[in-house]
């Protein structure tokens, strides 16, 4: 029996693949697949992936060694044998990296997005814009940027950003440039490397043939100019301080919602400095991203191009609708960390592990049964959601809380921006770390709104640019 069992082990060991990623990195965070570096959290190795990571594994050890062999498809199940595993209906949110992958948790995931588009979950769907209604950018305005309140644009991809959509599917995007390194960022790691590169090419086959729990997430802020090229902003975000001052011949295209509305290859001196405002986004079914806010207040929008995403929000810490918990307006089920000299820190689980072990438990059951995830406020209520679909565009104002999973093979675009309705709170966090760009920001305001009416915005740049003189070094760069 003991010989059976040890047997047993072995072969679980043996095909686990969370296991095996883990080797794999490790091994090339010593360099042994990428080289050592004097700053290890700034390291992103090129990984290759052959079959599996057991697979790419053995690969790298063997090349270490001076043994050079071809891959081989046949040493381990496939995604289709751990699906035949059903998973538990509760699991420790540390549980993930235990899981066989995403598609033994896709029925569960399905179910989730079936009871919220029913209406029984007793949580609200975020406000659908559907195209027939035409809705003008003035309106968007007043309704959700300055309502502040998240949306989605039904449809819209083809009429408002592009209408080469197919050059964004990730087959073509693998075709176009299979040869350049996109970098993918390795969730929850607690180690280097917490982002590796991954050629297009290698990358569209590890979506293909990956099992993980929580896949690595391609997160490409230098997008191609080829892509950006034939893509437009929409009209409802046009008003974009941040996106003038990266990009400050934008500023003397017009009001056109024609213009190409996004950086191309010609960068900005303070874009090239590494400020990043904008990203392609791409990761197979069951990647994501976990609970945060979008950095230095910013707000975002988001254009699916390839897929369908499921979000959830909760709102800002200074949203009244948000039950007062004592946890700094935590989203529900994220559990918090009270560090002595840094106050309070969030450790938000997987996405998709929130979902299912958090989410999915209390909206079937009504908060009775039993769960042995950590415990959180019993109200979902002022928790939003959404259902992302192709040709989709979101709008995340600033502040708000938000968590996506990927229900498919998904790319995306998306972009953080600045407006009338958050360049105050934006400047102020955007100071002491991006001195530059809260300058130029002030300016552009400044000049934008010269000849207003309006007293309030006089004192507030006034005080501001007291605080942090706008240079002649900038004012020329902006204009």
């Amino acid at each position: 029996c003991l010989a059976l069992l040890a047997y047993n082990l072995q072969e679980v060991v043996w095909q686990d693949e969370s296991l095996w990623r883990a080797v794999c990195l490790h091994r090339i965070a010593l360099g042994l697949g990428g080289g050592a570096t004097a700053e290890p959290w700034a390291f992103e190795p090129l990984v290759p992936f052959t079959v599996s990571w057991q697979a790419t594994a053995c690969r790298l050890v063997a090349s270490a060694c001076g043994i050079h062999s071809s891959p081989s498809p046949s040493p381990r199940k496939t995604v289709h044998d751990h699906a035949t595993l059903a998973p538990p209906r509760c699991l420790h949110l540390s549980d993930a990296k235990h899981h066989a992958g995403f598609a033994a948790l896709a029925d569960d995931m399905e179910e989730l997005t079936a009871i919220l588009a029913g209406g029984k979950s007793g949580l609200k769907e975020i406000d659908v814009v559907h195209p027939e209604e035409r809705v003008s950018a003035a309106v968007f305005m007043r309704r959700y940027h300055q309502g502040r309140q998240p949306v989605v644009v039904r449809n819209a991809a083809g009429a408002h950003f592009t209408s080469d959509t197919a050059a964004w599917r990730l087959p073509a995007l693998a075709a176009k440039f299979p040869d350049r390194q996109f970098p993918c960022v390795v969730q929850g790691a607690t180690s280097p490397p917490t982002t590796v590169r991954m050629t297009m090419a290698t990358y569209a086959r590890y979506v293909e043939e990956q099992s993980d729990a929580e896949p690595l997430y391609l997160f490409e802020w230098q997008v191609p100019p080829d892509l950006l090229r034939n893509s437009g902003t929409p009209d409802f975000f046009e008003e974009d301080y941040l996106e003038a001052v990266l990009t400050p011949d934008k500023a003397t295209e017009g009001e056109s919602s024609s213009g190409t509305g996004v950086a191309e290859a010609s960068m900005h001196p303070l874009d090239a400095a590494g400020f990043e405002h904008q990203w392609l986004v791409a990761g197979p079914a069951g990647s994501g991203s976990r609970f945060h806010k979008d950095p230095f207040s910013t707000s975002a929008w988001n254009v699916l191009l390839e897929g369908r995403k499921l979000w959830c929000f909760y709102p800002p810490d200074d949203d009244t609708s948000a039950p007062d918990n004592g946890d700094a307006g935590v989203p529900p089920g994220v559990p918090l960390r009270h560090v002595p000299g840094q106050g309070i820190l969030y450790e938000p689980p997987a996405s998709v592990v929130w979902f299912l072990t958090y989410l999915l438990p209390r909206i079937r059951h009504g908060f009775t049964e039993p769960c042995t995830a950590p415990p959180a406020p019993p109200s979902t209520a002022p928790l939003r959601w959404v259902e992302q679909r192709e040709g989709d565009i979101v709008f995340v104002p600033f502040g708000w809380w938000h968590c996506v999973v990927n229900l498919e093979t998904s790319v995306a675009f998306t972009k953080n921006i600045v407006n009338r309705t958050n360049y105050r709170r934006a400047i102020d966090d955007l100071s002491p770390h991006h001195a530059e760009v809260a300058a130029a920001i002030k300016t552009h305001v400044w000049r934008l709104h010269n000849d207003s009416d309006d007293d309030s915005v006089h004192e507030l740049l006034e005080q501001h640019c007291a605080a942090a003189p706008c240079s002649e070094q900038v004012m020329d760069r902006v204009f």
